[in-house]
């Protein structure tokens, strides 16, 4: 339980640390005239968010075998 607590807060550790990057990308796209440029932080975005739902659907896992959701 305990160890499956301590997993729990490092998962929202890493929710954060890839929305922040998410969020980085999104604002340089936004202040990019660059296509070609543009085009790769889009890749860059959508593997983020892949990697984003993968960390939350496990958060959320472990969430509900704590209870805590």
């Amino acid at each position: 339980n305990h160890q499956q607590r301590k997993t729990l807060r490092n998962q929202e550790k890493n929710i954060a640390k890839i929305d922040k990057q998410r969020n980085t990308r999104n604002a340089e796209m936004l202040n990019t005239s660059d296509a070609k440029k543009a085009m790769s932080l889009h890749s860059q975005i959508e593997i983020i968010a892949d990697e984003l739902a993968e960390v939350e659907e496990r958060w959320c896992e472990l969430s509900q075998e704590l209870g805590d959701w």
